[in-house]
């Protein structure tokens, strides 16, 4: 299922020009230094900047961008911000049941399980901690049932262990329903470990794209596995560091490659 983007913004330093078609029908990753671009591209994608021009190509269907005629050919899209926007004086099982458009409660369950958010179904969100309000947000947005879902570094209020999981989760999530995801973050490992297509831009042009095995290697981006932090003779140990990436393969009982 391709998705072309056609999208030109004017901002104060630079101008966003995207012209770009990925054939991924699952995640594709949108990667920059701080002030690129970045969220400035996902919020003219999902309607949010007035200023942007252009057009989207998506699952057989173009629209313009800030043009009400074209809003019976957009698909619906969902958004997760940095932060959760939850209806804090509600319970979490009621932000969910508000937007639930799942076709089974199999699926929704699942999905409760999967994020780890069973046991916070019957607090209020303000209630709750930044990581666990956006696992919420997450679920929520995956709940809606939307056609294409943008993800504007979704899981920086998450601590290590909980991140994994969640990286894990999203995508399972995305092979499994075959629901595209544009994910961005300036973590590479998170990139790294997610995404099947990759988008690298700075100050608002794009600079490469296309799988992103090949994007990271042709720009130098792949993340180190592990350093070296102390080789213990004595005792026969070596204490690594451990990228996000080799912990997730270490988890998973996966061979960790070690270089000199």
């Amino acid at each position: 299922m391709p998705i072309k983007f056609d999208i030109k913004q004017s901002l104060n330093h630079f101008d966003l020009i995207i012209n770009v078609e990925l054939t991924s029908n699952n995640i594709v990753g949108l990667f920059g230094q701080s002030g690129s671009g970045k969220t400035t591209l996902l919020r003219a994608i999902a309607g949010l900047n007035e200023y942007a021009s252009g057009s989207v190509t998506f699952n057989n269907k173009q629209w313009q961008l800030n043009q009400k005629s074209s809003t019976k050919n957009t698909p619906a899209i969902g958004m997760v911000f940095q932060d959760s926007r939850l209806f804090e004086h509600l319970t979490v099982d009621k932000n969910l049941s508000i937007v639930d458009k799942l076709q089974t409660p199999d699926t929704r369950s699942a999905l409760i399980n999967d994020f780890g958010i069973s046991s916070l179904l019957n607090k209020y969100a303000h209630q709750l901690s930044a990581g666990q309000k956006q696992r919420v947000a997450l679920v929520r947005s995956l709940m809606a049932a939307p056609d294409l879902l943008l993800l504007d570094e979704p899981l920086s209020a998450l601590d290590v262990n909980a991140k994994h999981k969640i990286m894990a989760a999203l995508k399972s999530y995305s092979h499994q329903h075959k629901l595209p995801m544009i994910y961005v973050s300036h973590h590479i490992d998170e990139i790294n470990y997610l995404c099947d297509e990759l988008m690298l831009i700075e100050q608002g042009q794009l600079i490469d794209a296309g799988e992103c095995d090949n994007v990271l290697k042709n720009n130098n981006l792949l993340p180190h596995q592990s350093d070296v932090i102390s080789v213990d003779d004595d005792k026969k140990q070596i204490t690594l560091q451990l990228s996000n990436e080799a912990y997730l393969q270490l988890s998973s009982r996966k061979n960790i490659n070690l270089s000199d």
